[in-house]
C-alpha cells in the first residue's frame, strides 16, 4: 500500500515537473519575442544610448542562435548588426501570416535600408495601421523637436495608406513651419479626397495667412464656412484673412458668426474689438476688449494684446490718461513689448501739454 502510494506521488511529481517545464517554454519564446522587438526598437531610434556588449549579443543570439526561423529574432539580430540584405534573406523564409504588425513594420525597414523601397511599401500596404505607426513615429519627434525625420515618415504614412485623408491632413500640420511647401501639396491632396469637408480648406487657408496670401487664405476659408457652418476654426480663419487684407466689414462678419456659436469666447471678443478698433468704431472696441481682460487671466498673452489695442481705442477717443494706464498694464505684464515706451512718452508729453493748457 504504501509502495503504492510512493508510486502515486512520484506520477504526480513527474506529471507536475513537465507541465511547468511546458508553460516555461511557452513564457519563454513570448518573452523572447516581447523583448526581441523591444531590442530592436531601442537599438534602432536611440543611437545615442551605449549598447553593451551583453544587450548586442543578445540580439545576435536571438537572431541566429538556431536554424529556427523566427521573425522577432531574425529583426532584432540584424538591426543590431545592420546586416540588412543577410536579413532580407532570412526573412523571406517566415510565413506573412505569422507576422505581428511590428514584425511586417521591422521587415520593411530592413527592404528600405537595403534600398527597395518599393519592395518595403508594398509589404507595408498589406498592413494599412502601420501608416499609423509611421505617423505616430512623426508626431513623437515632432514632440522632441527632431524635425529633420517628419518628411520621411510622414511620406512612409501616407503611401503605406494613399486614401486616408487624415494622414494627410496631419503631414500637413506638422510641416507648416519647417516645409510649407510639402504642407500645401498635403492639404491640397485632403481636399481632393474630401472635396466636401472643411478641414482641408481652412488648413491651407490658415498657411496661405500665414505667408500673406490673404485673398486666396480668404477664398478657401469662405468655402469651409459654407461647408461647415458651426466649424469655428473656418470663421477664425476668414476673420484673420480679411482683417489682414483690410476687408473689415468681411472681417467683422465672419468673427460675429463665430460669436454666434461661441460665444463670449475671448479670443474672438479680441479679434472683433480690434477690427472695431481699426473701423474706427472705438467705443464698440473698447466694450469688448474690457470683456476679454475681464474673462482672461492677468499675465496670459491675449491680455497683453488686448490691453494694447485698448489703449489705443481709448487714444483715438482723446481719453488719454485711460489710455496710458491701458499701455502700463502692458509693460507690467511684459516689459520687452515692442514700442511700448515709445508709445507711453508720446502720450505722457500730450496729456502734460494738454494739462497746461
Amino acid at each position: 500500500m504504501g509502495v503504492l502510494r510512493l508510486g502515486q506521488i512520484l506520477v504526480y511529481i513527474v506529471v507536475c515537473i513537465a507541465l511547468l517545464w511546458q508553460l516555461t517554454t511557452i513564457a519563454g519564446s513570448e518573452l523572447s519575442r516581447n523583448v526581441a522587438n523591444i531590442y530592436a526598437m531601442t537599438v534602432t531610434y536611440n543611437r545615442s544610448l551605449p549598447v553593451t556588449s551583453g544587450e548586442w549579443g543578445r540580439c545576435q543570439e536571438y537572431a541566429f542562435r538556431s536554424e529556427r526561423v523566427d521573425a522577432s529574432d531574425i529583426m532584432s539580430g540584424a538591426i543590431a548588426q545592420l546586416d540588412c540584405q543577410g536579413t532580407v534573406h532570412r526573412f523571406a523564409k517566415v510565413p506573412d501570416e505569422t507576422l505581428t504588425d511590428i514584425e511586417v513594420f521591422w521587415s520593411g525597414y530592413t527592404l528600405e535600408r537595403s534600398g527597395e523601397h518599393v519592395k518595403a511599401v508594398q509589404r507595408w500596404q498589406r498592413y494599412p495601421a502601420i501608416g499609423n505607426y509611421f505617423m505616430s513615429l512623426a508626431r513623437y519627434n515632432h514632440q522632441q523637436n527632431n524635425t529633420e525625420v517628419i518628411p520621411s515618415l510622414t511620406a512612409l504614412a501616407v503611401m503605406v495608406k494613399p486614401q486616408d485623408w487624415t494622414l494627410y491632413l496631419q503631414r500637413g500640420q506638422l510641416l507648416m513651419s519647417e516645409s510649407p511647401t510639402l504642407a500645401i501639396q498635403a492639404f491640397r491632396k485632403v481636399i481632393e479626397l474630401t472635396p466636401d469637408q472643411a478641414p482641408g480648406y481652412v488648413n491651407l487657408g490658415v498657411l496661405y495667412t500665414q505667408q500673406g496670401e490673404f485673398a486666396a487664405a480668404s477664398g478657401l476659408c469662405h468655402t469651409a464656412t459654407e461647408l461647415e457652418p458651426e466649424n469655428l476654426r473656418a470663421w477664425q480663419c476668414l476673420g484673420e484673412a480679411a482683417f489682414y487684407a483690410g476687408d473689415w466689414a468681411v472681417a467683422e462678419q465672419a468673427f460675429v458668426k463665430k460669436l454666434d456659436v461661441a460665444s463670449d469666447d475671448p479670443q474672438t471678443l479680441f479679434w472683433l474689438g480690434r477690427t472695431y478698433r481699426y473701423m474706427d468704431q472705438n467705443a464698440q472696441a473698447v466694450k469688448l476688449l474690457q470683456r476679454v481682460i475681464q474673462a482672461t487671466p492677468g499675465n496670459d498673452s491675449l491680455v497683453t494684446f488686448a490691453w494694447y489695442e485698448l489703449g489705443y481705442a481709448f487714444s483715438n477717443q482723446g481719453q488719454r490718461a485711460e489710455a496710458i494706464h491701458a499701455f502700463q498694464q502692458v509693460q507690467e505684464i511684459n516689459p520687452d513689448f515692442a514700442y511700448i515706451d515709445n508709445v507711453l512718452i508720446e502720450l505722457s508729453r500730450l496729456e502734460d501739454n494738454q494739462n497746461v493748457k
